[in-house]
């Protein structure tokens, strides 16, 4: 185990950033350059693996794609293999479903940035066969969040080695919910389509807020793996376009041979236009009345195929108002009958100027008749009646409403045990976080000079609202500067 302070080859241990059980991370500084970097060393101790893994390191580091994490070195610690990686300060996508949930847009957003990675690996020969949300990094970049999937072709070597029996304990496999149906049977041979069902996973995941598979146990997500049992995604969230739809229908299948082959046609399936619409002669039309083109002098053609009206309460008294709808383009006119007639003629077409013809009852009147029961009424239409324009009103300045203040028990005035700042460590804030809190033992620090400890970090972000924004540690003292993230509701000491 290393330990902060200890020098490895080029680089300087900082401190342990997470371990898992195939590796350990550790955060380490570059003795030269001062560049942070992310060291993994493996649990695993077999000289044929560390061989295969310092030649695969060679080739992941020529890897190099914008959501790609980076391979910059490889160097063996102790006898263990070890990767020297970028340092990507960001939770992983796994850590952030778990406390956010990103639009239909930012869901695609990311999942099209996995997939340009996955597939500038796949070109290159490489296949991940561990392809889940706990293997991809969040960065924050100009333009908003940035996935950078890790551990390119590192299962496939400890697949291929440990054995297919070992990998199916998890050793190299990671979490079951996401292997593909022929990875169950058979971990060692496995292809690209592998992760292309992953991939399915993580889109499911990312537009409906939970994986597809999902149990008690691993035998329970096995058995539904195999079937092709999960919860359609169009019951869960209303709404998703066909083609969100056929890209993870596409990848789950469980035939890998009927499955989508490869990101190419991924990337077309989720670029493809929604379906056409019906053609007019499909489209079930019931008429009601139908107005003849002749009823008036001005109409030279129909003015549509179809004309509904449907009935409601007028203000005017004894006239009864209704909706006249087209069903081919021609606008809607809502007409009163009596007082409100004469809004009717507003869609008809101009004619050129003539001699006014005789009196004739109009179209509308006719074509209303027998609805009615009304005699047809004379045309010109008599004036409707003037109704006074609406008066402006200023509305009210809308209520702004906050948020209570959480209540926090007080904070301890220093007392002659604090007197001195050496026993003290200093906490200062910055980022867009509207308001950040230090909890420890029960008792609620603000930032600045604070008992030395670890504190749990509470922030209210513009939006969010309060949240566990991560943890800190202070030292007598020193001083921490926490830069806070409006994108991952988190703070993180400054390196």
């Amino acid at each position: 185990m290393l330990e902060p302070g200890q020098v490895v080859e080029r680089y300087t241990v900082e401190r342990e950033l997470g371990a898992g059980g195939m590796a350990t991370v550790f955060l380490v500084r570059h003795n030269t350059l001062g560049s942070l970097h992310a060291l993994k060393l493996l649990n695993v101790q077999n000289r044929q693996i560390t061989t295969r893994l310092m030649h695969e390191g060679r080739i992941q580091a020529t890897l190099r794609h914008p959501n790609i994490v980076a391979v910059t070195d490889v160097i063996e610690v102790d006898g263990a293999p070890g990767l020297v990686l970028d340092y990507i300060a960001g939770p992983t996508l796994e850590a952030w479903l778990q406390h956010d949930t990103p639009s239909l847009a930012l869901a695609e957003s990311l999942f099209r940035g996995i997939l340009a990675g996955v597939a500038r690996a796949h070109r290159e020969g490489l296949v991940h066969r561990d392809l889940k949300p706990g293997n991809v990094l969040l960065d924050e970049g100009d333009e908003g969040l940035v996935p950078k999937v890790a551990d390119f072709g590192l299962v496939k070597i400890l697949a291929d080695d440990v054995g297919a029996a070992q990998t199916r304990s998890g050793i190299a496999m990671g979490t079951p919910a996401y292997m593909a149906p022929e990875q169950i049977r058979d971990a060692k041979n496995v292809d690209r389509r592998a992760d292309i069902f992953a991939l399915g996973c993580i889109l499911y995941e990312l537009v409906c807020g939970r994986p597809p598979f999902a149990g008690p146990d691993t035998l329970v997500i096995f058995n539904a793996i195999v079937a092709g049992d999960y919860p359609r995604p169009e019951g869960l969230v209303a709404g998703l376009p066909p083609r969100i739809l056929a890209a993870i229908e596409g990848c789950l299948a469980v035939d890998r041979d009927q499955r989508i082959g490869d990101c190419a046609r991924l990337r077309e399936v989720l670029s493809e236009p929604p379906a056409k619409h019906a053609a007019p002669s499909e489209r079930v039309v019931r008429p009601v009345v139908r107005a003849p083109p002749e009823a008036h002098p001005r109409a030279k053609a129909p003015l549509a195929s179809t004309v509904s009206w449907l009935e409601g309460p007028s203000p005017v008294p004894g006239a009864r108002r209704g909706w006249r709808i087209a069903t081919f383009g021609v606008p809607l006119v809502v007409a009163s009958l009596g007082a409100l007639a004469a809004a009717a003629w507003c869609a008809l077409p101009s004619a050129p100027e003539s001699a006014p013809a005789a009196p004739t009852p109009s179209a509308l009147a006719l074509a209303l008749e027998p609805a009615l029961g009304a005699a047809p009424l004379a045309d010109p239409v008599p004036d409707p009646v003037p109704v006074p324009d609406p008066v402006a009103v200023s509305a009210p300045p809308p209520r702004v409403t906050r948020s209570p203040e959480p209540v926090r028990e007080p904070v301890p005035e220093p007392g002659p045990a604090h007197a001195d700042a050496v026993l003290l460590g200093t906490v200062v804030v910055t980022g867009p976080a509207e308001q950040v809190w230090l909890d420890r033992a029960s008792v609620t620090y603000p930032p600045g000079p604070v008992p030395p400890g670890i504190y749990r970090i509470r922030a209210r972000f513009l939006g969010k609202g309060e949240v566990d924004a991560g943890r800190v540690a202070v030292r007598a003292g020193e001083s921490v500067t926490l830069t806070c993230s409006g994108q991952f509701y988190m703070c993180r000491a400054q390196e």
